[in-house]
């Protein structure tokens, strides 16, 4: 009984394959040898026209498909293959008239606009022309394509394309299989909530809709809650002016939906946190939409909430441990309170976390679980007690860490300099103390910010911190630091462009330093360094644009050294404090 299901499992491999890879005809060749001529392709960068040869079977190219009864070309794909320049409308692509799907994404073919030869490919189901840069009305000849099942003009850089003349209602009123439409970019010229009313007149079969930056108005019409197959919904960065109707809880394949920057107002219903299939809730920059946190039932499936800048408040909900597959929790900019709840430590595939700017109090969750989080940002909270061991030793995979302007005390760990992915440590305007200890294999291929300004830490500044090559911004100001400082020791800062080190109790000795000290430099703070004369290496200074020098002992004048010296960087510091 084995052998005769293998046997058909290998068959309908080879059917598939020969679906993909098919001898296709001498006619179908020579089409596309004449548009790899027609178009302008930078090689010097990745392109999938690099293997399109005369020797080859033209259905193994890359990029093309061909079905095996006939030969015929049916799926070209050019997506990001450094295309360029303008688009000819009589091109040998619309000659290719068994095409059912073109993906043209990510190329850029400003100034063309869409080209009206689109109408030629009627036998197209997925047309994919996103992000290329194309401008204009978009023309009433894709409302010909009416076998079209995915239709995605997204405008992504800003190139003005536009719905106007024919509107929406013009562009879909033919193309009733439409299961995914994707506008994100197009300027659309529906007023009130006339869009929606189209929509779902012409397209209740609709699975995808994305529509973010459309200048679309509202509010949301009760209508759009005929279109019940949604498992996708993006209507964000658009003046709604809406409450958010409660007929999105009954949405019930809805996987993602994302509302941010809409100028949403009322209260958000809670039901929506709940429903069953939602993978994806983003809403955030509402700053009149209110709400608070459900109580999250077993098996939710959420894996991403974003609610910055929103009025939500209210407690974390010891429940937030049931959404086992949460990545990304951003509830930042919000006026939620408590403690946050040990439930934390059950949310293994926590990737990003951002609580910042709330009323939390309390100790900073440990997150020892949480082993594949890359950014953790609890800044201008009111968090207390001491940095977790776990941070340093276990969360590997760290990137981001921002714990500024909250009471935290006691010593800065050595290892968290040492996690290996570590880019931003900032622990800013705490309570830390002690001293710095020295570390060893500090991260220094990637760690490029260090704040550890207004605390109250002491000793030495440990020579592992002038190892740290990587380095483009070191900030230690406001604290009790003391010794010396010789210029040598910043030998290793060859792209730091930021030095804080005012306010201290440290002296700076510039004697020594030549015109490669610290290269990059644009921001640097010096005050009460007990600096006694005016450092030589800022005769060379090219990026300076801040300088302070204040509260030393420099003594006379400026030094005159030309205009392609001091005179130059002078005109360039701003402020210049000595």
């Amino acid at each position: 009984m084995r052998n005769p299901i293998i046997l058909c499992c290998f068959l309908w491999l080879c059917i598939i394959f020969i679906e993909v890879s098919g001898q296709c005809l001498e006619e179908q060749r020579s089409l596309l040898i004449q548009l790899k001529k027609e178009l302008s392709v930078d090689y010097s960068t990745k392109s999938k026209l690099e293997s399109w040869s005369l020797t080859t079977d033209c259905c193994s190219w890359d990029g093309v498909a061909c079905k095996h009864q006939t030969g015929h070309v049916i799926r070209l794909d050019l997506s990001s293959s450094s295309i360029n320049g303008e688009f000819n409308s009589s091109s040998s692509l619309f000659s290719l008239r068994y095409l059912q799907q073109l993906n043209l994404a990510n190329n850029s073919f400003y100034p063309s606009p869409l080209p009206m030869g689109l109408q030629q490919l009627l036998s197209l189901t997925h047309l994919n022309v996103s992000g290329s840069s194309f401008v204009g009305q978009v023309p009433l000849e894709i409302s010909f394509l009416t076998r079209l099942v995915s239709l995605d003009l997204s405008n992504h850089f800003g190139y003005p394309m536009m719905l106007e003349s024919p509107d929406l209602k013009g562009l879909i009123r033919n193309l009733t299989d439409l299961r995914e439409l994707y506008l994100d970019g197009i300027q659309i010229s529906l007023t009130g909530s006339e869009w929606s009313k189209v929509l779902s007149l012409a397209l209740p079969n609709l699975s995808v809709l994305s529509m973010s930056g459309c200048n679309l108005s509202g509010p949301i019409h009760p209508s759009l809650s005929q279109l019940k197959f949604l498992t996708h919904l993006n209507l964000a960065r658009n003046n709604l002016i809406s409450i958010v109707p409660d007929f999105l809880a009954n949405f019930s394949y809805l996987i993602s939906l994302q509302l941010c920057s809409c100028n949403l107002y009322g209260r958000f219903p809670e039901n929506i946190f709940l429903i069953p299939t939602l993978r994806i809730l983003e809403i955030c920059t509402n700053p009149q939409l209110t709400g608070s946190l459900p109580k999250f039932p077993p098996g939710t499936t959420l894996e991403v909430i974003r609610l910055s800048n929103m009025d939500f408040s209210g407690k974390l909900p010891d429940s937030i441990s049931n959404i086992a597959f949460l990545r990304n929790l951003q509830i930042d900019d919000c006026s939620f309170i408590g403690s946050i709840t040990s439930s934390f430590q059950n949310l293994t595939e926590l990737v990003y976390l951002d609580l910042s700017w709330n009323n939390f109090s309390g100790l900073i969750p440990s997150l020892a679980s949480s082993k594949k989080i890359t950014g953790l940002i609890l800044s201008n909270n009111g968090f207390t007690g001491t940095i977790p061991s776990s941070y340093g030793n276990d969360l590997k995979n760290l990137e981001i860490l921002n714990l500024r302007n909250n009471l935290l005390q006691g010593m800065i760990p050595s290892s968290l300099f040492t996690i290996p992915s570590i880019k931003l440590i900032a622990l800013s305007g705490n309570r830390f103390s002690g001293q710095l200890q020295e570390f060893q294999n500090a991260s220094s291929s990637f760690l490029r910010e260090i704040d550890l300004s207004q605390n109250e830490l002491q000793g030495p500044i440990p020579n592992s911190i002038f190892k740290i090559r990587s380095l483009n911004h070191l900030s230690l100001s406001s604290n009790h630091f003391n010794g010396t400082i010789g210029v040598g020791m910043f030998d290793d800062f060859k792209h730091l462009a930021g030095l804080d080190l005012s306010d201290n109790n440290l002296s700076f000795n510039v004697s020594g330093s030549n015109s490669k000290t610290l290269p990059y430099i644009s921001r640097l703070r010096l005050g009460s360094c007990n600096i006694f004369e005016f450092p030589n290496f800022l005769r060379n200074q090219i990026h300076l644009f801040h300088l302070d020098l204040s509260n030393n002992r420099i003594g006379g004048a400026l030094p005159n050294w030309g205009s392609r010296g001091w005179m130059l960087v002078a005109k360039q510091i701003e402020p210049l404090e000595i």
